[in-house]
């Protein structure tokens, strides 16, 4: 069983400390930017990512994820597929959204 979430404006979560926020897999017409601050892990459609501290997962429009941790630290930023549209040309998203082809982006300290 899954649902959709409606996301109209663009939602920004900072260093939420959360128990079991996504208890079931879901979607929305957002792409999604996860920072994590602690080890986590998504499914994301049938994929399992392992995210270390500081990764960053992207998820695209109408994929369905949840986070599986009990506990997690995180920050996000929702931007709606709407919201974009209506203020954005069609190549000003596609230049936006590109990096989404990735799921995860690892960051590491430099040494």
């Amino acid at each position: 069983m899954s649902f959709r979430e409606n996301i109209i404006e663009p939602n920004v979560i900072c260093h939420k400390k959360s128990e079991v926020i996504m208890p079931k897999m879901h979607y929305h017409s957002a792409y999604e930017i996860h920072i994590s601050e602690s080890e986590r892990k998504y499914l994301v459609s049938d994929q399992l990512m392992h995210l270390k501290e500081r990764d960053v997962l992207l998820i695209k429009p109408d994929v369905i994820h949840r986070s599986i941790n009990k506990t997690q630290l995180y920050s996000a930023l929702e931007l709606p597929v709407a919201y974009l549209e209506n203020y954005f040309t069609k190549k000003g998203i596609e230049l936006i959204t590109q990096c989404f082809e990735k799921n995860v982006i690892r960051v590491r300290e430099s040494d």
